[in-house]
């Protein structure tokens, strides 16, 4: 009589539910995710940019102890090593800066496209 090796037999059980639990939510959501707006994912792609540099402002100005109002370039960003690069909108629009440190509850980037820019962005 063969004995079986428990942890292979657990192992392909738990593979079979995830993948049973995997095609289950997929046939639920009608295979959305594949069919997802263009525009829609253009828009919250902007909008989580938005948010990151937003992320990085506040991040600078508490480390520096700076108010709102201070001036601060987007190159200064850059030059601390706080972001990387320069951020794109996905539909090749620009983003206007004002280049201080806004007051709370306004972003520090705001896209050429108004229809980024429609979201609630209260305590920012």
């Amino acid at each position: 009589m063969k004995t079986h090796n428990i942890p292979t037999i657990i192992f392909w059980i738990l593979s079979c539910v995830i993948l049973a639990y995997v095609a289950c939510f997929w046939i639920i959501q009608g295979g959305h995710y594949s069919r997802m707006d263009p525009e829609r994912s253009n828009t919250a792609q902007c909008i989580i940019n938005i948010r990151n540099m937003q992320a990085a402002v506040r991040v600078y100005q508490s480390e520096n102890g700076l108010q709102p109002g201070s001036p601060l370039s987007i190159d200064e960003l850059i030059n601390k090593e706080i972001i990387s690069n320069y951020p794109s909108c996905p539909d090749g629009q620009s983003y206007l800066c004002d280049n201080v440190i806004p007051k709370e509850d306004y972003p520090y980037l705001r896209c050429l496209n108004p229809k980024h820019n429609e979201f609630d962005h209260k305590n920012w």
